[in-house]
């Protein structure tokens, strides 16, 4: 005789094995600036929690080629290590801080040539960048670090009458040196 399936048992049953892998919709962002002048004591930081956060891409990495001719022949070898942008798209806090934050940090190596004020590249010092990706049960799984990360873009905010209640969000862009996989 067949058993009947018991389907919540068995939904409960794979919820649980689940919820030991990474979630693709649960991360944390810290963001480091380091220090943007030599009399600055500490260096300003930014915790970007997983519910402001509606995205982030990964870049992806490659080598380039390099070919040698030698003697009609071509050889092919490993160039440089080539990596793609962060995008994280943010949605917009009450408070505006975290849109705030981004800003200033951005100001502080570029200027604001609207207003005639021009960054000094000299005491800009990049930043760092840990992305956490989280379990269901909100534990790290998943730690990469992008090491001498800039600001490139801060994207625009649409504001709509037809928008109703939806969430304001806005694109951020980052470049990078260096990518860590940690975890």
């Amino acid at each position: 005789m067949v058993q009947p399936i018991n389907v919540i048992d068995l939904i409960n049953n794979l919820k649980d094995k689940i919820d030991d892998f990474a979630r693709p919709n649960l991360f944390e962002v810290f963001i480091e600036t380091g220090k943007n002048n030599l009399e600055q004591s500490e260096s300003d930081s930014l915790s970007i929690t997983h519910n402001l956060i509606r995205s982030i891409n990964i870049p992806q990495v490659s080598i380039s080629d390099i070919i040698i001719k030698r003697m009609d022949r071509k050889i092919t070898l490993p160039g440089s290590i080539d990596y793609g942008d962060i995008n994280i798209t943010l949605a917009l806090d009450d408070t505006g801080f975290t849109r705030r934050f981004l800003t200033e940090w951005h100001k502080k190596y570029i200027g604001n040539a609207r207003d005639g004020v021009f960054g000094d590249p000299i005491n800009y010092v990049s930043g760092t960048i840990t992305i956490y990706q989280l379990n269901g049960k909100q534990e790290r799984t998943n730690t990469t670090r992008f090491d001498n990360a800039f600001l490139k873009t801060i994207g625009e905010i649409a504001y709509n009458h037809e928008a109703e209640d939806q969430i304001l969000i806005y694109n951020v862009i980052f470049g990078f040196y260096t990518m860590t996989v940690i975890k």
